[in-house]
């Protein structure tokens, strides 16, 4: 019983955190983050804890979560690929993170005798 709560609470904030994600509202983003990393712990524990028989009766519930989950951290890698382009983009690299060609390396570089 304690293994179908925790996944059903864990999979609920997951999907808040995704929806609050894609609303771009960081501030309930964070607090999500917490209650979630809480609540992932919690699931781990009672999922170590359960049954065989246990887990067997979860296993659609854990399959969903598992999806949530991946759906959340596909769609991270995405949002930071697009703003590791855009301050790329405002620092003046090029878009895809290699070096800019060209010019002295050493103006780079911090002048540490200064």
């Amino acid at each position: 019983m304690e293994l179908l709560l925790t996944s059903n609470l864990a999979r609920d904030l997951t999907e808040r955190l995704h929806a609050a994600l894609e609303s771009q509202d960081l501030q309930t983003c964070r607090d999500l983050l917490q209650q979630r990393a809480q609540a992932m712990e919690d699931f781990e524990r009672a999922h170590r804890a359960a049954s065989n028989q246990e887990r067997e009766s979860c296993r659609n519930d854990m399959v969903a979560l598992a999806r949530a989950d991946e759906d959340l951290q596909e769609r991270s890698q995405d949002i930071l690929a697009v703003v590791a382009t855009e301050f790329r983009e405002q620092l003046g690299l090029p878009a895809n993170g290699s070096r800019p060609t060209g010019g002295d390396p050493l103006q780079a570089c911090l002048d540490r005798k200064a």
